[in-house]
Protein backbone atom coordinates (compact mmCIF):
# COMPACT_ATOMS: atom_id res chain seq x y z
CA UNK A 1 0.00 0.00 0.00
CA UNK A 2 1.92 3.11 -0.56
CA UNK A 3 2.01 5.90 1.52
CA UNK A 4 0.26 9.38 2.26
CA UNK A 5 2.26 12.29 1.48
CA UNK A 6 2.03 12.50 5.28
CA UNK A 7 3.53 9.11 6.25
CA UNK A 8 7.34 9.05 7.10
CA UNK A 9 9.10 6.63 4.61
CA UNK A 10 11.34 3.91 6.76
CA UNK A 11 15.39 4.20 5.77
CA UNK A 12 15.10 0.70 4.48
CA UNK A 13 12.16 2.03 2.05
CA UNK A 14 14.16 4.90 1.50
CA UNK A 15 17.09 3.53 0.12
CA UNK A 16 14.84 1.14 -2.13
CA UNK A 17 13.40 4.03 -4.13
CA UNK A 18 16.93 6.08 -4.54
CA UNK A 19 18.26 2.67 -5.97
CA UNK A 20 14.97 2.40 -8.28
CA UNK A 21 15.21 6.16 -8.75
CA UNK A 22 19.54 5.45 -9.80
CA UNK A 23 18.05 2.25 -12.19
CA UNK A 24 15.64 5.48 -13.84
CA UNK A 25 18.40 7.72 -14.25
CA UNK A 26 20.78 5.24 -15.56
CA UNK A 27 17.78 4.61 -18.29
CA UNK A 28 16.75 8.50 -19.04
CA UNK A 29 20.76 9.10 -19.25
CA UNK A 30 21.19 6.16 -22.02
CA UNK A 31 18.01 7.87 -23.92
CA UNK A 32 19.21 11.45 -23.66
CA UNK A 33 22.94 10.76 -24.34
CA UNK A 34 21.41 8.52 -27.63
CA UNK A 35 19.34 11.46 -28.61
CA UNK A 36 22.24 14.38 -28.16
CA UNK A 37 25.75 13.15 -28.50
CA UNK A 38 24.90 11.74 -32.22
CA UNK A 39 23.90 14.85 -33.66
CA UNK A 40 27.39 16.39 -33.55
CA UNK A 41 28.22 13.80 -36.93
CA UNK A 42 26.42 15.85 -38.40
CA UNK A 43 28.95 18.47 -37.81
CA UNK A 44 31.68 16.01 -38.70
CA UNK A 45 31.15 15.02 -42.19
CA UNK A 46 34.79 14.23 -43.06
CA UNK A 47 35.11 11.43 -40.06
CA UNK A 48 32.15 9.56 -41.62
CA UNK A 49 33.69 7.13 -44.41
CA UNK A 50 35.19 9.53 -46.40
CA UNK A 51 33.02 12.43 -46.04
CA UNK A 52 28.78 12.41 -46.53
CA UNK A 53 26.71 15.02 -47.63
CA UNK A 54 24.70 16.45 -45.63
CA UNK A 55 21.06 15.52 -46.53
CA UNK A 56 22.06 11.91 -46.13
CA UNK A 57 23.83 12.72 -42.56
CA UNK A 58 20.77 14.17 -41.44
CA UNK A 59 18.95 10.99 -41.13
CA UNK A 60 21.15 10.01 -38.10
CA UNK A 61 18.80 12.42 -36.43
CA UNK A 62 15.83 11.91 -38.55
CA UNK A 63 16.10 7.84 -38.60
CA UNK A 64 16.31 7.74 -34.52
CA UNK A 65 13.59 10.88 -34.01
CA UNK A 66 11.05 8.40 -36.14
CA UNK A 67 11.85 5.20 -34.85
CA UNK A 68 11.11 6.86 -31.86
CA UNK A 69 7.20 7.93 -32.52
CA UNK A 70 6.69 4.50 -33.57
CA UNK A 71 8.05 3.26 -30.50
CA UNK A 72 6.42 5.50 -27.84
CA UNK A 73 3.68 4.48 -29.35
CA UNK A 74 3.58 1.20 -28.43
CA UNK A 75 5.81 0.70 -25.71
CA UNK A 76 3.76 2.93 -23.68
CA UNK A 77 0.71 1.31 -23.82
CA UNK A 78 2.49 -2.44 -24.16
CA UNK A 79 4.36 -1.19 -20.26
CA UNK A 80 0.90 -0.66 -18.90
CA UNK A 81 -0.42 -3.72 -20.35
CA UNK A 82 2.60 -6.05 -19.83
CA UNK A 83 4.80 -4.67 -17.09
CA UNK A 84 7.09 -1.37 -17.63
CA UNK A 85 9.78 -3.08 -16.38
CA UNK A 86 9.48 -5.85 -18.67
CA UNK A 87 9.47 -3.96 -21.71
CA UNK A 88 11.98 -1.56 -20.36
CA UNK A 89 14.43 -4.09 -20.62
CA UNK A 90 13.14 -4.99 -23.81
CA UNK A 91 13.47 -1.36 -25.10
CA UNK A 92 16.73 -1.30 -23.45
CA UNK A 93 17.99 -4.50 -25.36
CA UNK A 94 17.10 -2.91 -28.75
CA UNK A 95 19.14 0.50 -27.61
CA UNK A 96 22.57 -2.02 -26.91
CA UNK A 97 21.97 -3.64 -30.13
CA UNK A 98 21.68 -0.28 -32.06
CA UNK A 99 24.71 1.08 -30.67
CA UNK A 100 26.30 -2.05 -31.58
CA UNK A 101 25.37 -2.04 -34.99
CA UNK A 102 26.27 1.77 -35.43
CA UNK A 103 29.48 1.53 -33.36
CA UNK A 104 31.09 -1.44 -36.28
CA UNK A 105 28.99 0.10 -39.35
CA UNK A 106 30.46 -0.18 -42.23
CA UNK A 107 28.81 2.54 -43.99
CA UNK A 108 26.46 4.78 -43.62
CA UNK A 109 23.29 3.27 -44.08
CA UNK A 110 23.81 0.58 -42.13
CA UNK A 111 25.08 3.20 -39.53
CA UNK A 112 21.26 4.81 -39.98
CA UNK A 113 20.05 0.88 -39.59
CA UNK A 114 21.75 1.12 -35.96
CA UNK A 115 20.57 4.60 -35.32
CA UNK A 116 16.69 3.73 -35.93
CA UNK A 117 17.14 0.61 -33.20
CA UNK A 118 18.46 3.24 -31.11
CA UNK A 119 15.68 5.48 -31.39
CA UNK A 120 13.54 3.21 -29.70
CA UNK A 121 14.76 4.11 -26.57
CA UNK A 122 12.59 7.33 -26.66
CA UNK A 123 9.96 4.70 -25.02
CA UNK A 124 12.10 4.76 -21.66
CA UNK A 125 11.09 8.16 -19.96
CA UNK A 126 7.46 6.97 -20.35
CA UNK A 127 7.72 4.04 -19.57
CA UNK A 128 10.06 5.43 -16.45
CA UNK A 129 7.72 7.95 -15.07
CA UNK A 130 4.61 4.88 -15.14
CA UNK A 131 7.08 2.92 -12.99
CA UNK A 132 7.66 5.58 -10.77
CA UNK A 133 4.03 5.79 -10.35
CA UNK A 134 3.66 2.32 -9.48
CA UNK A 135 6.71 1.29 -7.51
CA UNK A 136 7.31 4.44 -5.45
CA UNK A 137 5.21 5.38 -2.55
CA UNK A 138 2.78 8.99 -3.53
CA UNK A 139 4.59 11.26 -1.19
CA UNK A 140 7.75 10.53 -3.37
CA UNK A 141 5.79 10.79 -7.08
CA UNK A 142 7.04 14.35 -7.58
CA UNK A 143 10.24 13.45 -6.30
CA UNK A 144 10.74 10.58 -8.51
CA UNK A 145 8.98 12.11 -11.94
CA UNK A 146 11.28 15.39 -11.56
CA UNK A 147 14.36 13.56 -11.01
CA UNK A 148 13.51 11.07 -14.07
CA UNK A 149 12.78 14.15 -16.39
CA UNK A 150 15.49 16.49 -15.47
CA UNK A 151 17.99 14.06 -16.04
CA UNK A 152 17.04 14.41 -19.78
CA UNK A 153 18.30 18.01 -19.44
CA UNK A 154 21.43 17.23 -17.86
CA UNK A 155 22.41 13.92 -19.88
CA UNK A 156 21.66 15.68 -23.34
CA UNK A 157 23.62 18.75 -22.47
CA UNK A 158 26.41 16.52 -21.21
CA UNK A 159 26.57 14.40 -24.04
CA UNK A 160 26.42 16.93 -26.57
CA UNK A 161 29.38 18.15 -24.60
CA UNK A 162 31.14 14.90 -24.46
CA UNK A 163 30.44 13.75 -28.38
CA UNK A 164 32.07 17.00 -29.40
CA UNK A 165 35.15 16.37 -27.32
CA UNK A 166 35.40 12.66 -28.69
CA UNK A 167 35.41 13.50 -32.04
CA UNK A 168 37.85 16.12 -31.50
CA UNK A 169 40.55 13.80 -29.78
CA UNK A 170 38.95 10.56 -31.01
CA UNK A 171 37.04 8.71 -32.94
CA UNK A 172 33.02 8.97 -33.96
CA UNK A 173 32.73 5.10 -33.52
CA UNK A 174 33.96 5.67 -29.76
CA UNK A 175 30.51 7.64 -29.23
CA UNK A 176 28.46 4.10 -30.31
CA UNK A 177 30.34 2.20 -27.93
CA UNK A 178 30.02 4.66 -24.94
CA UNK A 179 26.24 4.06 -25.24
CA UNK A 180 26.52 0.56 -25.66
CA UNK A 181 28.49 -0.05 -22.19
CA UNK A 182 25.42 2.51 -21.01
CA UNK A 183 23.11 0.30 -22.06
CA UNK A 184 24.20 -2.98 -20.41
CA UNK A 185 24.80 -0.95 -17.29
CA UNK A 186 21.26 0.28 -17.44
CA UNK A 187 19.86 -3.50 -18.26
CA UNK A 188 21.76 -4.77 -14.92
CA UNK A 189 20.24 -1.73 -12.76
CA UNK A 190 16.71 -2.00 -13.80
CA UNK A 191 16.82 -5.64 -13.40
CA UNK A 192 18.73 -5.72 -10.09
CA UNK A 193 16.21 -2.44 -8.28
CA UNK A 194 13.01 -2.59 -10.58
CA UNK A 195 10.31 -4.12 -9.24
CA UNK A 196 8.04 -6.46 -11.30
CA UNK A 197 4.98 -4.51 -12.57
CA UNK A 198 2.13 -5.14 -10.65
CA UNK A 199 0.29 -5.54 -14.14
CA UNK A 200 2.33 -8.37 -15.09
CA UNK A 201 -0.67 -11.22 -14.11
CA UNK A 202 -3.10 -9.21 -15.70
CA UNK A 203 -1.37 -8.79 -19.11
CA UNK A 204 -3.16 -11.94 -20.99
CA UNK A 205 -6.69 -10.87 -19.96
CA UNK A 206 -6.22 -8.20 -22.27
CA UNK A 207 -5.74 -7.25 -25.74
CA UNK A 208 -4.08 -4.68 -27.89
CA UNK A 209 -5.05 -2.36 -30.57
CA UNK A 210 -1.62 -2.69 -32.19
CA UNK A 211 -3.72 -1.55 -35.64
CA UNK A 212 -3.95 1.96 -33.55
CA UNK A 213 -0.08 1.68 -32.63
CA UNK A 214 0.59 1.29 -36.37
CA UNK A 215 -1.33 3.80 -37.56
CA UNK A 216 -0.59 6.39 -34.89
CA UNK A 217 3.23 5.73 -35.59
CA UNK A 218 3.24 6.60 -39.18
CA UNK A 219 0.75 9.40 -38.96
CA UNK A 220 3.18 11.48 -36.36
CA UNK A 221 6.31 9.80 -38.30
CA UNK A 222 5.03 11.66 -41.62
CA UNK A 223 4.51 14.58 -39.76
CA UNK A 224 7.43 14.53 -37.95
CA UNK A 225 9.51 14.20 -41.40
CA UNK A 226 7.20 16.85 -43.06
CA UNK A 227 8.50 19.13 -40.12
CA UNK A 228 12.19 18.34 -40.02
CA UNK A 229 12.13 18.97 -43.79
CA UNK A 230 10.10 22.23 -43.74
CA UNK A 231 13.55 23.62 -42.81
CA UNK A 232 15.34 22.78 -46.09
CA UNK A 233 12.38 22.94 -48.47
CA UNK A 234 10.35 25.59 -47.05
CA UNK A 235 6.59 24.98 -45.67
CA UNK A 236 4.98 25.35 -48.99
CA UNK A 237 6.98 23.24 -50.50
CA UNK A 238 4.69 20.01 -52.47
CA UNK A 239 7.08 17.40 -50.50
CA UNK A 240 6.40 18.80 -47.26
CA UNK A 241 2.54 19.45 -47.64
CA UNK A 242 2.26 16.11 -49.35
CA UNK A 243 4.01 14.51 -45.94
CA UNK A 244 1.75 16.60 -43.79
CA UNK A 245 -1.19 15.84 -45.36
CA UNK A 246 -0.75 12.08 -45.78
CA UNK A 247 -0.07 12.04 -41.92
CA UNK A 248 -2.93 14.13 -40.61
CA UNK A 249 -5.41 11.82 -42.70
CA UNK A 250 -3.18 8.84 -41.04
CA UNK A 251 -4.01 10.67 -37.77
CA UNK A 252 -7.35 11.18 -38.79
CA UNK A 253 -7.90 7.35 -38.75
CA UNK A 254 -5.97 6.53 -35.78
CA UNK A 255 -8.53 8.62 -33.88
CA UNK A 256 -11.70 6.98 -35.65
CA UNK A 257 -10.00 3.85 -34.75
CA UNK A 258 -9.45 4.72 -31.21
CA UNK A 259 -12.87 5.77 -31.06
CA UNK A 260 -14.49 2.95 -32.51
CA UNK A 261 -13.21 -0.04 -30.34
CA UNK A 262 -13.04 -1.17 -26.40
CA UNK A 263 -9.85 -1.57 -26.30
CA UNK A 264 -7.47 1.49 -27.70
CA UNK A 265 -4.11 1.97 -27.67
CA UNK A 266 -4.22 5.33 -26.18
CA UNK A 267 -7.66 6.40 -24.35
CA UNK A 268 -8.59 9.24 -26.22
CA UNK A 269 -11.82 9.77 -23.94
CA UNK A 270 -9.67 10.89 -21.38
CA UNK A 271 -9.43 14.79 -23.33
CA UNK A 272 -12.75 15.01 -22.04
CA UNK A 273 -11.03 15.59 -18.27
CA UNK A 274 -10.39 19.32 -18.69
CA UNK A 275 -7.06 19.09 -16.66
CA UNK A 276 -5.76 16.11 -19.25
CA UNK A 277 -6.98 18.47 -22.18
CA UNK A 278 -5.22 21.94 -21.08
CA UNK A 279 -2.03 19.51 -19.62
CA UNK A 280 -1.42 18.46 -23.68
CA UNK A 281 -2.41 21.99 -24.97
CA UNK A 282 -0.01 23.24 -22.30
CA UNK A 283 2.81 20.88 -23.76
CA UNK A 284 2.32 21.43 -27.12
CA UNK A 285 2.41 25.57 -26.85
CA UNK A 286 5.69 25.17 -24.42
CA UNK A 287 7.22 22.86 -26.72
CA UNK A 288 6.47 25.35 -29.59
CA UNK A 289 8.08 28.08 -27.57
CA UNK A 290 10.66 28.32 -24.98
CA UNK A 291 11.44 24.40 -25.21
CA UNK A 292 11.93 24.32 -28.57
CA UNK A 293 13.53 27.44 -29.48
CA UNK A 294 16.04 28.09 -26.30
CA UNK A 295 18.80 25.56 -27.70
CA UNK A 296 18.82 26.93 -31.18
CA UNK A 297 18.36 30.71 -29.42
CA UNK A 298 21.04 29.79 -26.97
CA UNK A 299 23.84 28.50 -29.48
CA UNK A 300 23.12 32.19 -31.73
CA UNK A 301 23.66 34.65 -28.82
CA UNK A 302 26.48 32.82 -27.26
CA UNK A 303 28.15 32.75 -30.51
CA UNK A 304 27.81 36.00 -32.46
CA UNK A 305 29.71 38.51 -31.26
CA UNK A 306 28.00 41.70 -31.09
CA UNK A 307 30.73 43.85 -30.79
CA UNK A 308 31.65 43.29 -34.28
CA UNK A 309 28.66 45.34 -35.84
CA UNK A 310 26.50 47.54 -34.02
CA UNK A 311 23.30 46.43 -35.05
CA UNK A 312 24.44 42.34 -33.91
CA UNK A 313 23.48 40.90 -30.56
CA UNK A 314 25.61 38.58 -28.94
CA UNK A 315 28.41 37.87 -26.56
CA UNK A 316 30.89 36.06 -29.09
CA UNK A 317 31.70 32.54 -26.89
CA UNK A 318 33.71 29.44 -28.82
CA UNK A 319 31.94 26.49 -29.25
CA UNK A 320 33.37 24.44 -26.27
CA UNK A 321 32.45 27.55 -23.84
CA UNK A 322 28.75 27.73 -25.10
CA UNK A 323 28.58 23.75 -24.67
CA UNK A 324 29.75 23.92 -21.00
CA UNK A 325 27.60 26.87 -20.44
CA UNK A 326 24.47 24.61 -21.63
CA UNK A 327 25.79 21.83 -19.27
CA UNK A 328 26.10 24.15 -16.18
CA UNK A 329 22.95 25.49 -16.86
CA UNK A 330 21.45 21.74 -16.99
CA UNK A 331 23.51 20.79 -13.90
CA UNK A 332 21.80 23.94 -11.82
CA UNK A 333 18.48 22.17 -12.82
CA UNK A 334 19.34 18.86 -12.13
CA UNK A 335 20.33 20.07 -8.48
CA UNK A 336 17.04 21.82 -8.18
CA UNK A 337 14.49 18.96 -9.22
CA UNK A 338 14.58 17.48 -5.56
CA UNK A 339 12.55 21.24 -4.82
CA UNK A 340 10.36 20.78 -7.96
CA UNK A 341 9.17 17.61 -7.13
CA UNK A 342 8.79 18.72 -3.80
CA UNK A 343 6.27 22.06 -5.32
CA UNK A 344 4.65 19.53 -7.11
CA UNK A 345 4.13 17.16 -4.63
CA UNK A 346 2.64 19.91 -2.65
CA UNK A 347 0.95 22.05 -4.93
CA UNK A 348 0.38 19.95 -7.42
CA UNK A 349 2.07 20.00 -11.37
CA UNK A 350 -0.24 22.68 -12.54
CA UNK A 351 1.51 25.47 -10.06
CA UNK A 352 5.03 23.41 -10.76
CA UNK A 353 4.25 24.06 -14.31
CA UNK A 354 3.53 27.60 -13.51
CA UNK A 355 6.37 28.69 -11.38
CA UNK A 356 8.60 27.37 -14.16
CA UNK A 357 7.08 29.87 -16.99
CA UNK A 358 7.38 32.76 -14.37
CA UNK A 359 11.39 31.95 -13.89
CA UNK A 360 11.49 31.37 -18.04
CA UNK A 361 10.54 34.85 -18.45
CA UNK A 362 12.84 36.28 -16.08
CA UNK A 363 15.55 34.66 -17.46
CA UNK A 364 14.35 35.57 -21.15
CA UNK A 365 14.05 39.41 -19.44
CA UNK A 366 17.61 39.42 -18.21
CA UNK A 367 18.69 38.65 -21.79
CA UNK A 368 17.38 41.65 -23.70
CA UNK A 369 18.36 43.59 -21.04
CA UNK A 370 21.84 42.88 -21.61
CA UNK A 371 22.15 41.32 -25.47
CA UNK A 372 25.45 42.08 -25.84
CA UNK A 373 26.41 42.07 -21.63
CA UNK A 374 28.33 38.13 -21.16
CA UNK A 375 27.08 38.64 -17.71
CA UNK A 376 23.53 39.07 -18.62
CA UNK A 377 23.06 36.79 -20.98
CA UNK A 378 25.13 33.64 -19.26
CA UNK A 379 22.72 34.85 -16.57
CA UNK A 380 19.78 34.51 -18.20
CA UNK A 381 20.72 31.12 -19.97
CA UNK A 382 20.91 29.61 -16.53
CA UNK A 383 17.55 31.26 -15.21
CA UNK A 384 15.67 30.11 -18.17
CA UNK A 385 16.77 26.57 -18.14
CA UNK A 386 15.69 26.17 -14.80
CA UNK A 387 12.48 27.16 -16.05
CA UNK A 388 12.86 24.81 -18.51
CA UNK A 389 13.64 21.75 -16.19
CA UNK A 390 10.26 22.47 -14.41
CA UNK A 391 8.30 22.39 -17.75
CA UNK A 392 10.09 18.75 -18.13
CA UNK A 393 9.35 17.73 -14.84
CA UNK A 394 5.78 19.32 -15.30
CA UNK A 395 4.05 18.30 -18.32
CA UNK A 396 4.43 14.72 -17.99
CA UNK A 397 3.73 15.06 -13.85
CA UNK A 398 0.77 17.14 -15.31
CA UNK A 399 -0.75 14.46 -17.09
CA UNK A 400 -0.05 11.67 -15.03
CA UNK A 401 -2.64 13.30 -12.61
CA UNK A 402 -4.69 13.37 -14.85
CA UNK A 403 -5.15 9.27 -15.90
CA UNK A 404 -5.58 6.06 -13.86
CA UNK A 405 -2.19 4.58 -13.02
CA UNK A 406 -2.49 1.80 -16.01
CA UNK A 407 -2.68 4.40 -18.31
CA UNK A 408 0.13 6.70 -17.32
CA UNK A 409 2.32 5.33 -19.67
CA UNK A 410 0.47 5.40 -22.53
CA UNK A 411 -0.66 9.22 -21.74
CA UNK A 412 2.99 10.17 -20.83
CA UNK A 413 4.09 8.75 -23.87
CA UNK A 414 1.75 10.60 -25.94
CA UNK A 415 2.59 14.01 -24.01
CA UNK A 416 6.27 13.40 -25.14
CA UNK A 417 5.15 12.60 -28.94
CA UNK A 418 3.47 16.19 -28.58
CA UNK A 419 5.69 17.27 -27.43
CA UNK A 420 8.60 16.18 -29.57
CA UNK A 421 6.54 17.13 -33.04
CA UNK A 422 6.12 20.81 -31.83
CA UNK A 423 9.66 21.20 -30.76
CA UNK A 424 10.24 20.24 -34.51
CA UNK A 425 8.38 23.04 -35.65
CA UNK A 426 9.92 25.64 -33.29
CA UNK A 427 13.16 24.80 -34.65
CA UNK A 428 12.01 26.19 -38.42
CA UNK A 429 10.14 29.18 -36.21
CA UNK A 430 13.05 30.46 -34.47
CA UNK A 431 15.29 30.42 -37.12
CA UNK A 432 13.13 32.36 -39.28
CA UNK A 433 12.30 34.65 -36.26
CA UNK A 434 16.34 35.44 -35.55
CA UNK A 435 16.90 36.57 -39.24
CA UNK A 436 14.45 39.12 -38.90
CA UNK A 437 16.93 42.26 -40.53
CA UNK A 438 19.86 39.81 -39.65
CA UNK A 439 22.89 41.44 -40.18
CA UNK A 440 25.73 39.91 -42.58
CA UNK A 441 29.56 39.96 -41.11
CA UNK A 442 32.00 38.12 -43.67
CA UNK A 443 29.09 36.81 -45.60
CA UNK A 444 27.26 35.25 -42.69
CA UNK A 445 23.98 35.85 -41.18
CA UNK A 446 24.04 36.95 -37.33
CA UNK A 447 20.93 37.92 -35.13
CA UNK A 448 19.93 41.52 -35.01
CA UNK A 449 18.57 43.39 -32.44
CA UNK A 450 15.08 43.37 -34.09
CA UNK A 451 15.74 39.43 -34.47
CA UNK A 452 16.06 39.02 -30.81
CA UNK A 453 13.63 41.02 -29.67
CA UNK A 454 10.79 39.13 -31.89
CA UNK A 455 12.08 35.66 -31.10
CA UNK A 456 12.31 36.74 -27.22
CA UNK A 457 8.27 38.35 -27.86
CA UNK A 458 7.25 35.27 -29.33
CA UNK A 459 8.60 32.65 -26.65
CA UNK A 460 7.04 35.56 -23.97
CA UNK A 461 3.91 35.54 -25.83
CA UNK A 462 3.41 31.41 -26.25
CA UNK A 463 4.87 31.15 -22.29
CA UNK A 464 1.88 33.45 -21.24
CA UNK A 465 -0.68 32.04 -22.97
CA UNK A 466 0.19 28.11 -21.39
CA UNK A 467 -0.06 30.46 -17.97
CA UNK A 468 -3.37 31.63 -19.00
CA UNK A 469 -4.34 27.91 -19.75
CA UNK A 470 -2.94 26.19 -16.77
CA UNK A 471 -4.46 28.51 -14.16
CA UNK A 472 -7.82 27.52 -15.71
CA UNK A 473 -7.31 23.54 -15.04
CA UNK A 474 -9.64 22.71 -12.14
CA UNK A 475 -8.24 21.73 -9.40
CA UNK A 476 -8.96 18.07 -9.24
CA UNK A 477 -8.74 15.64 -12.42
CA UNK A 478 -9.10 11.94 -12.73
CA UNK A 479 -7.15 10.90 -9.45
CA UNK A 480 -4.33 7.54 -9.76
CA UNK A 481 -5.77 4.33 -8.12
CA UNK A 482 -2.51 4.79 -5.83
CA UNK A 483 -3.98 8.42 -4.37
CA UNK A 484 -7.38 6.92 -4.08
CA UNK A 485 -6.35 3.67 -2.55
CA UNK A 486 -4.62 6.19 0.04
CA UNK A 487 -7.18 8.47 0.38
CA UNK A 488 -9.60 5.37 1.61
CA UNK A 489 -7.19 4.53 4.13
CA UNK A 490 -6.91 7.78 5.43
CA UNK A 491 -10.59 8.17 6.16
Amino acid sequence: MPASPTTPVSKNASTKIWLILLALIVAETLAAFETASAAQLIYAPEALFGGIDLPTLSWIITAFMLSGAVSVAFAGRLGDQFGRRRILLIVIGFSIVGSLISAAAPNIAILIAGRALQGISASILPLGLGIVREALPTSRHGLGIAIVSTTALIAGALGMLASGIILDVGNWELIFWISATMGILSAVLVNLFVPSSQSDSLARDNRVDYLGGILFGVGISLVLYGVTIADARGWTSTTVLSYLIAGLFGLLLWIWRERSIDYPMINLSRFKNKKFAAGMIATGLLALGPIGMLNVFVTAISRTDGTLHDQAVGVGLSASVTGIIGAVGAGITFVCSPIIGKIATKWGAKTSLIIGCFIEIVGLGFIVLGPTSTILVLLGICVATIGTGFMYSGMPTIIAESVPDKEVSAATGLNAVIRTTFQGVAATAVAILMSINAVYLDGSAVMSGQGLNWTIGVMIAVVITAIIILIRIPGSGVKNEAAQKTAQTVL
